[in-house]
């Protein structure tokens, strides 16, 4: 239920900066086709992944994932920590991420 809240909140610009947030459980849902297989067919719904994000303006936002496999109806339970801090955007400012090393 938390993590319904916090999208809530969360503006179109802020989920732009965010992409880290969501990025693991795209991963773990993926379709599978073929031989590519998604998360959760790899990690039997058990990982942890840790992400950091730092911003230009000097902010520095950590993420933690942690799944942890299927409850007793099927649904995958993934806890998601969030610390540290984000800048503030105006509505029409324009975010780049740079590409991944």
């Amino acid at each position: 239920m938390l993590s319904r809240v916090v999208l809530y909140f969360i503006s179109a610009t802020w989920l732009r900066t965010l992409v880290p947030l969501l990025t693991p459980v795209y991963w773990t849902t993926a379709y599978e086709i073929g031989q590519a297989v998604n998360g959760f067919s790899l990690t039997d719904g058990f990982f942890r992944k840790e992400t950091q994000v730092s911003f230009a303006t000097g902010e520095v936002l950590h993420m933690t994932h942690v799944a942890r496999g299927l409850d007793a109806e099927g649904v995958l339970l993934i806890d998601v920590v969030i610390n540290g801090e984000v800048p503030v955007f105006a509505p029409d400012t324009q975010v780049e991420i740079d590409p991944y090393e």
